[in-house]
């Protein structure tokens, strides 16, 4: 019973963990599994004192695989967790650069539009301006339509809403082409190049997220299979223990119903010995 528990809380501790990857969660799975590690320990010693349990010692023998198993799993958690987090680093890092290198650029654009309607520029001139702010626009929310999605699929654990934004990295790339056919200040020309690195970088990082939440769904079916093998040679023992401490209790009750009606019987004969 004390390894159920001990079993049950740490389940529900590398869970949480691994959906959220807080630490406190982290210590307190470490925590558990130590104390399934002692009932463990408590097992084997009872059935090294008692070893006409033999459905205790292969519960044991069993349990311990299916426990080396989960642990492999969870030590791949942590691991997986721990690359998540260098990842959202990466895409914060990344994100960071990007906007600020085309919020540069527009604003230098913005900045030469009023400049040239001040000046009179010819109306042609002003629409290939015009047209720049936009296409750097569209940079803008194609970026934006990415982090959403990106927090979407961390905070719902589900690949499919980044995955869906592929496209606009696609639009990201046609836009800059745009951009840079009509672009010839050598400062806008190095901030493009620097939204064109930032955005390949967030690209990358992006599959790194696909691929981390899809192994951490693996991940977690693995464990959860463990940890099912594991409660189902505990609960089979356990559930053995009790029968057959009920057995062995009915069978006291009934030798000591059988003794007493002996005892009861002998007292009787002898009475009826005396009184002859």
């Amino acid at each position: 019973s004390t390894l159920s528990e001990a079993s049950a809380q740490t389940q529900l501790a590398v869970r949480t963990f691994g959906y959220t990857g807080d630490k406190q969660q982290l210590e307190l799975a470490e925590q558990h599994l130590k104390e399934v590690d002692r009932a463990l320990d408590a097992c084997r010693q009872l059935f090294a004192a008692q070893p006409s349990l033999v459905a205790l010692g292969e519960g044991i023998q069993a349990a311990d695989a299916a426990l080396a198993d989960y642990r492999r799993g969870f030590d791949a958690t942590r691991a997986n967790l721990a690359e998540l987090e260098k990842i959202r680093q990466a895409l914060d890092k990344n994100a960071g650069g990007f906007i600020q290198a085309i919020s540069d650029y527009i604003a230098s654009q913005d900045k030469a539009l009023a400049e040239e309607i001040a000046a009179g520029t010819p109306p042609d001139k002003l629409e290939e301006r015009r047209r720049k702010i936009v296409a750097a626009n569209h940079i803008v929310e194609a970026g934006n339509a990415i982090r959403i999605a990106n927090f979407k699929s961390q905070s719902t654990r589900d690949a499919q809403w980044i995955e869906r934004a592929e496209d606009e990295f696609t639009l990201i790339d046609r836009s800059l082409a745009e951009l840079r056919a009509t672009t010839r200040q050598e400062a806008n020309l190095r901030q493009l190049a620097l939204v064109d690195q930032a955005a390949k970088a967030y690209h990358v990082e992006v599959a790194g997220i696909i691929q981390n939440m899809r192994s951490a769904a693996q991940l977690a079916t693995q464990r959860a299979k463990a940890a099912d093998t594991f409660d189902h040679d505990v609960t089979g023992v356990l559930k053995r223990s009790i029968v057959r401490t009920s057995d062995v209790a009915t069978g006291s009750a009934s030798s000591l119903s059988r003794a007493t009606t002996i005892v009861l019987g002998g007292i009787l004969l002898a009475v009826c010995a005396g009184i002859g």
